[in-house]
């Protein structure tokens, strides 16, 4: 019951990010993908995006997030948009499985951590960024809702893992009950 009760509260940040990424258009990003500099902010959204992605988006050229995040390099706004729109189509499918493989601890840890901490560190707010572009306003509410998927679901896994326990530990007693009537059966029959 609690796990439910917690999953419940894990839905509307799924709905939410799959609805910022509907507002996400092909075109908007095709637009990103041309700017030489982007408006402030911008170039700070696709970066914690491409964080969250590192080692999940093979676009993404890191092992996980906190390498990607401490390569500035690697941050820059030309490699930004070499790692994540060279292939559109790509990203969007990336982008809306990400919720299932978070939920399923595909996701590198340290992606997590490191994106939280370029949210705080830029101060990405989507409201900031809606008036800049688009495409990156998507996207902000997009990684924002990931990030508050993930503290949901942090709680979720322990409860999941005892759940899941509590169901072993009761099938394994059913199969001993089971035993034990056959074992019965067994001996009142030769009697």
């Amino acid at each position: 019951a609690e796990a439910e009760a917690a999953l419940r509260e894990a839905e509307p940040a799924v709905a939410s990010a799959t609805a910022a990424l509907d507002t996400v258009t092909k075109p908007a990003l095709t637009e990103c993908r041309t700017m030489q500099q982007p408006p402030p902010g911008v170039d700070d959204v696709f970066a914690v995006v491409a964080v969250l992605l590192a080692g999940v988006f093979p676009g993404v050229p890191a092992s996980h997030g906190e390498a990607l995040a401490a390569d500035a390099e690697s941050l820059s706004w030309p490699s930004l948009k070499r790692s994540l729109l060279r292939d559109i189509a790509r990203l969007f499918a990336a982008l809306r499985e990400f919720p299932d493989r978070l939920d399923a601890g595909e996701v590198p840890k340290p992606n997590v951590r490191a994106a939280r901490s370029l949210v705080e560190r830029a101060g990405v707010d989507p409201a900031v960024v809606a008036g800049r572009n688009r495409a990156a306003a998507g996207l902000c509410e997009w990684a924002l809702n990931i990030l508050e998927l993930d503290r949901v679901l942090s709680v979720v896994r322990p409860i999941r893992a005892q759940v899941a326990e509590a169901e072993a530990e009761a099938d394994a007693a059913d199969a001993e009950v089971k035993a034990a009537e056959a074992a019965a059966e067994a001996a009142t029959a030769t009697l």
